[in-house]
C-alpha cells in the first residue's frame, strides 16, 4: 500500500514540482523577495528595541520615547519601501536568467514602477501634487511591483532580442557600449508604462495600483489569510521534501508575496497605533511552522534520536543533527534518517505540521497568544523565536507545546525505524 501511494505521488507530483522549480518567473520572484528579507528583519529589530521589557526602568519613559522616535523612522524606511526593493530585485534576477544586462533590467523596472505610480495625494478633498503616496511603496504596492518587474523585463528583453539597439564600434569602453545599447529598449519600455498610466487615468480605478490591489491583491490575500490555505501549502511543502525537492523554496515562490503582504498590513496597523490583524502571515509560517527545527517538526525527531532511540546509528545521527537542527537546519535528519522516499515516516512528516499549525492558529484566534508580527531570522532557535516574534513569553510556550505534540506524533514511527536499525546492528555484531 505504501509503495503504491509513493509511486502515485511520484508520478503525479514530481513533474509538477520540477516544472515549478525550473520556472524562471517563480524563481525570480522567490529570489527577489529574499533580497527584501534582511531589510524587513532590520526594520523589525527597530520595532523590538523600544519595546523591550523593563527598558523604561533602565532609561526612563522619556528615554524609551526618544529611542522609539529615532528607530521608528528606521523601521518605516525599511518596512514601507519593500515594493521598491522587489521592483528592482525581481527584474534583476529575471534579467540575469535571460542573460541580458540585469542591472539595467532592475533600474528600468524600478522606473517603470514609478511611471505608473501617481505623484499626488488627496487630503480633505484637495489634490496635492509632487507627493508620492507611501501606501504604494509598501504592502499595497507589492503585487504591482511584482507584475511591473516581469512585464518591464519582458519588454526590455524582447527589444534587445529583435536587435533594436544602438551598436557602438569596437574599442568603445564596455560601460559606454552597455549604456547606449540599453537606450532604445529603455525608451520603449518606459513609453509602454507611460501609456498604461494614461489608460488607467480614464478608468474608475484612477491608476494601476488601485486596480491591482482591488481586483487581484485583495482577493488573493483573502484566500491566503485563512487556516485552510496554510494547511494546503504546508502539505505540498512536505510532499516535495519527501521526494528530495526543496519544498520550502518551491511553494514559497508562489505564496510568499501573499504572506509578506499580510505581514506588511500587520506592521502598518501597529505603526498606526492599532494591533496586528492577520494571524496568517510570514512570521506565522517562519516561526511556528518552519521554526520547529524545520518543516515537519524535525526538532522532535532529533530529540527522540538523542534521548529515546537505542540504535547506535540513530543516536549518532541525533548527535550530528542537533547543532544544526537547533537553528532550524533540518537536512541532516531529512537525508540521514532518511525522511526522503521513506514511506514509514510519510504520515508523521505530513501530519505533524498540520496539527501544530492548527494549534497555533486557534491559540492566536482565541487570544491566548499574540499574533506573530516581528520579523526575525528563520535560524533563531525555537522558543526564543516564538518570544521575539510575538513579543510575549506566550509565543515561546506555544512553541514548546508544539514540540511536545510533535514528539508524540513522531515517536511511534521513529521507534519502528529504531527497532529495524537495532535488529540490523545485532545481526552485524553476531557475524
Amino acid at each position: 500500500m505504501n509503495n503504491k501511494v509513493t509511486e502515485l505521488l511520484e508520478n503525479k507530483l514530481m513533474p509538477i514540482a520540477v516544472k515549478m522549480n525550473q520556472n524562471r518567473y517563480l524563481a525570480s520572484i522567490r529570489d527577489g523577495f529574499l533580497v527584501s528579507v534582511p531589510f524587513i528583519i532590520f526594520g523589525s529589530i527597530c520595532v523590538i528595541v523600544p519595546n523591550l521589557p523593563y527598558l523604561n526602568k533602565i532609561i526612563g519613559d522619556s528615554g524609551v520615547e526618544n529611542i522609539g522616535s529615532y528607530l521608528g523612522h528606521a523601521s518605516l524606511i525599511t518596512m514601507n519601501l519593500t515594493a521598491l526593493i522587489i521592483a528592482f530585485s525581481i527584474a534583476y534576477n529575471l534579467g540575469r536568467r535571460y542573460e541580458v544586462n540585469s542591472l539595467y533590467a532592475g533600474f528600468i523596472s524600478l522606473m517603470s514602477f514609478f511611471m505608473i505610480t501617481p505623484f499626488s495625494l488627496t487630503v480633505e478633498g484637495k489634490v496635492i501634487d509632487g507627493i508620492i503616496p507611501m501606501q504604494y511603496m509598501g504592502a499595497q504596492g507589492m503585487f504591482v511591483a511584482m507584475i511591473t518587474s516581469i512585464l518591464a523585463t519582458e519588454i526590455f528583453r524582447f527589444v534587445i532580442k529583435k536587435g533594436w539597439t544602438i551598436k557602438m564600434p569596437n574599442g568603445v569602453p564596455k560601460a559606454v557600449t552597455e549604456s547606449f545599447s540599453s537606450l532604445i529598449p529603455l525608451i520603449i519600455t518606459l513609453i509602454s508604462f507611460f501609456i498604461i498610466k494614461i489608460v488607467f487615468q480614464y478608468t474608475g480605478w484612477g491608476n494601476a495600483h488601485e486596480f491591482i490591489y482591488k481586483v487581484l491583491q485583495t482577493p488573493l490575500m483573502g484566500l491566503g489569510n485563512n487556516l485552510f490555505s496554510v494547511l494546503i501549502a504546508t502539505t505540498f511543502i512536505q510532499l516535495f521534501w519527501f521526494f528530495g525537492l526543496h519544498g520550502t523554496i518551491i511553494v514559497y515562490s508562489v505564496i510568499d508575496p501573499i504572506w509578506m503582504s499580510l505581514s506588511q498590513q500587520n506592521f502598518d496597523a501597529i505603526n498606526a497605533g492599532g494591533e496586528a490583524v492577520n494571524i496568517i502571515n510570514k512570521q506565522f509560517i517562519e516561526v511556528f511552522y518552519n521554526g520547529l527545527g524545520g518543516p515537519g517538526g524535525i526538532i522532535a525527531v532529533t530529540i527522540i534520536l538523542l534521548f529515546i532511540a537505542k540504535s547506535k546509528q540513530l543516536k549518532q545521527l541525533g548527535k550530528l543533527a542537533a547543532p544544526a537542527d537547533l537553528f532550524n537546519v533540518m537536512e541532516t535528519v531529512v537525508f540521514g534518517l532518511p525522511v526522503v522516499m521513506n514511506p514509514i515516516v510519510l504520515i508523521p512528516f505530513i501530519l505533524c505540521p498540520l496539527v501544530t499549525n492548527i494549534i497555533t492558529y486557534f491559540s492566536m484566534k482565541l487570544g491566548l497568544v499574540p499574533i506573530a508580527h516581528i520579523a526575525i531570522p528563520w535560524t533563531v532557535p525555537p522558543i526564543l523565536s516564538g518570544i521575539l516574534a510575538t513579543e510575549s513569553i506566550a509565543g515561546g510556550i506555544l512553541q514548546l507545546i508544539n514540540i511536545v505534540v510533535a514528539i508524540l506524533i513522531w515517536l511511534p514511527f521513529v521507534l519502528i525505524l529504531d527497532k529495524q536499525k537495532l535488529e540490523l546492528e545485532k545481526k552485524q555484531e553476531n557475524k
